[in-house]
């Protein structure tokens, strides 16, 4: 996205994880400002799951990119800020929501249902 700064889509917050993930992803590390404004928002724990997303993601562009895995026929054709995300547990039957098959979430009934019983003897 060029200009994020100018998008009027994020609040302020979504704004300032946006400079802080350019900042890390261009310079590896954030500034002092913005990780000080990060700190209103969220705790140390937020801000390292934060660093992990953002280089974890990194990682993974760099091994797609590399390797020139192909994109899903899907890709592109889902607009995001038109349609919301749902965990798979939950039934939609709006249009034009995107629910990728065969995700189950972690903290879904059913991924817990599955954890127990792989538990009991």
């Amino acid at each position: 996205m060029e200009n994020p700064e100018k998008a009027t889509c994020f609040n302020e917050v979504e704004s300032l994880v946006i400079k802080f993930t350019d900042e890390v992803a261009r310079n590896v590390k954030g500034s002092h400002a913005t990780v000080a404004q990060l700190k209103k928002a969220y705790g140390a724990t937020e801000i390292v799951e934060l660093v992990m997303s953002i280089g974890f993601w990194g990682m993974v562009a760099r091994l797609l990119e590399t390797t020139e895995v192909d994109l899903e026929d899907f890709a592109g054709k889902v607009n995001l800020l038109e349609s919301r995300l749902r965990p798979p547990h939950l039934k939609s039957s709006q249009p034009g929501v995107f629910r990728p098959r065969n995700l189950v979430g972690i903290g879904s009934p059913q991924e817990k249902r599955n954890r127990s019983s792989a538990r009991s003897p």
